[in-house]
């Protein structure tokens, strides 16, 4: 897994109606999951949606973790079927320096910029 974005809990508090609705798009159930934030993963040809879900009961009640006092998280992932509001989370580069995306660097991939060389090299 290669995590190609990121969205932190200041994303989700800031932007709490846009994620809902992509959460709901996504067929996830918003108020389960944690606001600690999520990631985006590519797992092989696939997008992966990785976040905390929180456990209910059957009555649809928080389920609370007795040894800490807290609520019942367990991780969760979902391909990725919508992709996230513009302008919302962090990107995370995955290129290098021999193969630049125009995302990140404003370079096509492979293109060799003047100055730029390996570490030690």
């Amino acid at each position: 897994m290669t995590v190609i974005h990121v969205v932190t809990e200041q994303d989700v508090i800031e932007h709490r109606p846009a994620l809902i609705a992509w959460a709901k798009a996504n067929g996830l159930e918003p108020r389960l999951i944690d606001q600690c934030g999520l990631t985006i993963e590519q797992v092989g040809d696939r997008q992966m949606i990785v976040y905390t879900e929180h456990q209910v009961g059957a009555h649809g009640a928080k389920i609370i973790d007795p040894d800490r006092n807290e609520v019942l998280k367990i991780p969760r992932s979902r391909t990725l079927t919508q992709p996230l509001p513009e302008g919302i989370g962090q990107r995370v580069c995955t290129c290098t320096l021999s193969a630049r995306c125009p995302a990140c660097c404003g370079t096509e991939p492979g293109a060799d910029t003047e100055g730029d060389q390996a570490p030690g090299g």
